[in-house]
C-alpha cells in the first residue's frame, strides 16, 4: 500500500503502510488527490528567504605554475649513472 501525502511546509512523501499513514495524518499530512484543484499558497505565509551568499575570507592568489625544464628528460637522468 503506497499513499502519497502532502504537507504545506514539507512538501510530499509516500507512506508505505497503515501505521505510517495514521501517524503522518496526525502530524498534519493529507492524502494527495490529483482530481482536486491545486491550492494556491497564501501570500502572507511565512516563507524563509534564501540565505545570503557566503563571503569567502581566504584570498585567492594567482601564482605561476613552474614547468619542468624541457632540456632534462627522465631518460637523460638514468643515463648519467
Amino acid at each position: 500500500m503506497n499513499v502519497v501525502l502532502v504537507h504545506p511546509v514539507h512538501g510530499a512523501k509516500v507512506a508505505i503502510n497503515a501505521q505510517e499513514l495514521e501517524h503522518d495524518e496526525k502530524l498534519g499530512w493529507t492524502r494527495y488527490n490529483p482530481d482536486a484543484p491545486a491550492e494556491k499558497p497564501a501570500e502572507s505565509a511565512s516563507v524563509e528567504e534564501a540565505p545570503a551568499k557566503r563571503k569567502y575570507s581566504r584570498r585567492v592568489t594567482r601564482q605561476p605554475i613552474e614547468q619542468p625544464n624541457s632540456d632534462t628528460l627522465a631518460s637523460d637522468e638514468s643515463e648519467e649513472i
